[in-house]
């Protein structure tokens, strides 16, 4: 192959790759992005826990009195 005709190969390399990954990362994106909406759909409320931290400890892990 001629020294003028590298370039042409690097470029068709080039695109493939970049073809292929984009199609590997949207594939694995979407999949990912359906688990989420999976574990966010079946996710266990607990509705103690609104984010206040006491002491340095989340006040949805204190233990409840309620019987």
């Amino acid at each position: 192959m001629a020294g003028e005709g590298w370039w042409f190969f690097t470029c068709v390399v080039f695109g493939v790759t970049g073809v292929i990954a984009t199609i590997w990362f949207l594939w694995g994106g979407f999949r990912d992005l359906k688990y989420l909406f999976d574990d966010l759909r079946n996710a266990v409320r607990d509705e103690r826990d609104d984010g206040t931290v006491i002491d340095h400890h989340n006040l949805a892990d204190e233990p409840t009195t309620e019987k």
